[in-house]
């Protein structure tokens, strides 16, 4: 995930300063799916770094399981 992340992250960022390039040139209007390009490479890199598995191993390693018992 470190590389696609990286990939996907720097991706979102060039089309940002893209987006704001093409904005101050020929307006928003034409820019517009400049920007909705960078909004959807954020959305899938938060998401895939959500889902990697070095975050999901982390968070069963740090919660310790316990038994209760229960009297009748």
């Amino acid at each position: 995930m470190k590389l696609l992340g990286t990939i996907i992250f720097s991706l979102g960022v060039v089309f940002l300063l893209t987006g704001i390039h093409q904005t101050m040139t020929v307006g928003f209007k034409e820019s517009y799916w400049l920007f909705m390009l960078c909004f959807m490479m954020l959305m899938v890199f938060q998401w895939a770094k959500g889902k990697s598995p070095e975050k999901q191993d982390n968070n069963v390693k740090s919660e310790p399981t316990k038994k209760v018992r229960v009297k009748k």
